[in-house]
């Protein structure tokens, strides 16, 4: 009877292993799509030095790897007559939380890549670690058609948006996977643990 038990036991701390193996290579799929999205990511500390920054947005700035930009002060790219707008925003959402009506801000500033030229950029920002009074940011390039229609805009960030669509989806599906396989592993468990209780 223990022998039986023992190998049920080491039967769902298998399972559990390999659900746990499945839940990293999914937050690693989730962290590629962050990384390669079309979407820029940006995370600040409250001196607005540079803790993270997805590829495609360090790559868009002009570096090989993001690690390049990572220390860096944002200020850095920031044009000089926005610098002090661009502080602004961001000390009112690390430190005067309690005053900012919304729980983020969107801005649009133009932000200075290693080759002098400039992009406009649209982020929405959002203060997310009280404490420590980091800032993460997602934003979008606001460069558009030469004929700036309402259907121009609105294609042009479909465009954008539905490039990640199908990893989302897939994304999804693996998450939906791996809970009802932890699920079972849960309940696996369960049944375990009843032989022993009495």
């Amino acid at each position: 009877m223990i022998k039986k038990l023992e190998s049920e036991l080491k039967e769902a701390k298998d399972k559990l292993k390999q659900t746990s193996m499945k839940k990293e290579a999914l937050e690693k799929a989730i962290w590629d799509m962050i990384n390669y999205a079309n979407i820029f990511v940006l995370l600040l500390d409250s001196k607005m030095n540079v803790l993270l920054i997805n590829q495609s947005f360090s790559k868009t700035l002009g570096f090989d790897d993001p690690k390049e930009v990572i220390d860096k002060c944002w200020l850095d790219f920031i044009k000089p007559e926005d610098k002090e707008f661009i502080n602004i925003v961001h000390h009112s959402l690390a430190f005067d939380n309690e005053k900012v009506s919304k729980k983020y801000m969107e801005v649009v500033n133009d932000v200075v890549k290693t080759d002098g030229e400039s992009l406009s950029i649209r982020w929405f920002n959002f203060p997310i670690n009280h404490q420590y009074n980091l800032i993460f940011s997602f934003g979008l390039p606001t460069e558009i058609p030469a004929e700036i229609t309402e259907e121009s805009i609105r294609t042009y960030y479909q465009e954008i948006l539905l490039k990640d669509k199908t990893m989302i989806l897939s994304l999804k599906d693996m998450a939906i996977k791996d809970l009802q396989t932890l699920d079972n592993c849960e309940r696996e468990l369960t049944k375990l643990d009843g032989p022993f209780d009495t």
